[in-house]
């Protein structure tokens, strides 16, 4: 083995195992706490130019020792509780995803801007005639929670600190689309919903629901067990995802999750037929009470024969994905 590779090889040996034991309930490893070490890879890119063949004692000891301080901080951090306060640190004199330090549109520093908050409702009636409904939801720095039902069709309440949200809808024959964003003025995110944007919705539970969210850096609390739901698809960035599904549609249920660096929850019957397939790159696995078939595919027992099924199609960077059963 050329003894160039030796320092990557560690590198990778050691995030390996860190998976392993977070994958069997040993440690508690949160990876969206890394977020802050990406300099890491730069000294790593930086060591292997510096010692690019690794011949010589000295350089085999400044790599193990480098390898050393780098993965005890990657471990370090990573089994702290979660950090969902990254983004709200300031670089440079600039507070990224946070409202307290915003530049006005001449250039010039207000340090001292004070959040004014404001509030809205928005709301679409439900008619008999709706079977099918489609739910587009875009915008990033947004705490976005569905727990309940509603008689309209739709309705939200929202609090808004330093952004506001767009309502419009379209019909057809049998449907109707309703798209929910938010322009964020302030391109901010703040995890503290009593201070960040928030917005609280309400579905009504008759119609079969198509769900689409790209919601970038957000925090996602959705109930959807009281709710038909026939599609689900969510993207985001840096963000914390929570999900719960009801019992399969007449069509099954399929829903399609891809993030980035994200806490992915999802929550699932426990009589329901459900098959997991993950394309989950550097991410790390809890599926609790699922049977693993092939590489990436997981099922629960029975379900070929299921007349109705939940279809979870996994995809993400490094995040933590778990799925469980209630």
């Amino acid at each position: 083995m050329k003894r160039d590779r030796l320092f990557t090889g560690m590198f990778l040996l050691g995030i390996g195992i860190l998976f392993l034991l977070n994958n069997f309930n040993i440690i508690s490893f949160h990876w969206g706490n890394l977020l802050g070490l990406w300099p890491i890879l730069l000294i790593i890119s930086g060591v292997n130019i510096v010692f690019p063949h690794y011949n010589s004692n000295g350089a085999a000891a400044v790599k193990v020792l480098v390898f050393l301080a780098l993965f005890s901080l990657v471990v370090y951090r990573g089994v702290m509780p979660p950090d969902n306060h990254f983004w709200n640190r300031n670089f440079n004199g600039h507070t990224f995803f946070n409202d307290q330090n915003n530049d006005d549109e001449d250039g010039s520093d207000n340090k001292n801007v004070v959040k004014t908050e404001s509030s809205g409702t928005y709301n679409e009636p439900y008619t008999p005639q709706v079977k099918v409904a489609n739910l587009n939801i875009r915008g990033g720095g947004v705490t976005y929670v569905l727990q309940d039902t509603t008689n309209d069709l739709f309705s939200a309440s929202t609090q808004e600190m330093g952004g506001r949200f767009l309502f419009s809808t379209t019909a057809s024959d049998s449907g109707k689309t309703i798209n929910f964003n938010t322009k964020n003025n302030s391109h901010s995110m703040n995890w503290d919903t009593d201070n960040g944007n928030k917005a609280s919705i309400k579905l009504n539970p008759n119609p079969e629901w198509n769900v689409d969210i790209s919601a970038g850096a957000s925090k996602l609390d959705m109930d959807f067990s009281k709710f038909k739901i026939r599609n689900l698809r969510v993207k985001g960035g840096a963000a914390s995802m929570d999900f719960k599904l009801g019992q399969p549609t007449a069509g099954n249920t399929t829903v399609e999750v891809a993030t980035g660096v994200s806490e992915v929850s999802i929550s699932v019957p426990e009589n329901a037929a459900c098959q997991i397939n993950s394309k989950t790159g550097l991410s790390s696995k809890n599926f609790e009470g699922f049977q693993s078939k092939n590489d990436g595919q997981y099922q629960t027992a029975g379900f070929d024969a299921a007349p109705k099924k939940i279809y979870l199609n996994l995809k993400g960077g490094i995040s933590d994905f778990s799925v469980k059963r209630y």
